[in-house]
């Protein structure tokens, strides 16, 4: 799952060799590809828990205020099924 993906530039390229859920925010930038996509909010993802190998945000999370990327990141881990790593400890 690629979680604020834009105009999808890294979702699409990803998506010809591992199967992507673009999602972003604005259901325009979403209007611009064809693969699997959600709008929604980084910390409000509609996707089932444990649905997701794997979280990916690029250029994204890092502009988030606190509060919004502290949700967002439980989010993150709600998603994904594999091991979440906490770089933080």
């Amino acid at each position: 799952m690629d979680v604020g993906c834009g105009d999808g530039t890294i979702s699409v390229e990803l998506d010809n060799n591992f199967t992507v859920i673009a999602s972003d925010r604005s259901v325009n930038a979403l209007k611009h590809f064809k693969i699997k996509r959600v709008c929604n909010s980084a910390d409000s993802l509609s996707i089932k828990s444990n649905s997701v190998d794997l979280v990916f945000s690029s250029e994204m999370i890092e502009h988030l205020p606190d509060n919004i990327f502290l949700s967002a990141i439980e989010e993150f881990k709600r998603v994904s099924k594999n091991i979440f790593f906490d770089f933080s400890k």
